[in-house]
């Protein structure tokens, strides 16, 4: 998937493998919500520093939630 598709989509986060960054032994993730949060992890520990990473969305968006009670008009 390209970046512009992916954006489209709307996926969260995007993993980048490149060539310089694969030579040092690391990965490159960023955040949709803002391309400023960019994240470079080791290859080897990358699976768990995503999943890491996805439980923290998680959490800000519980904690985000705001519950209402609707009424019938």
């Amino acid at each position: 998937v390209k970046f512009a598709d992916a954006d489209l989509i709307g996926l969260p986060i995007r993993i980048t493998l490149g060539n310089r960054s694969l030579k040092e032994g690391k990965v490159e993730v960023k955040l949709r919500r803002n391309l400023e949060d960019t994240f470079s992890f080791e290859l080897a520990s990358v699976v768990e520093e995503t999943k890491a990473l996805i439980a923290r969305l998680e959490q800000e968006l519980e904690e985000a939630v705001v519950e209402t009670e609707w009424k019938k008009a």
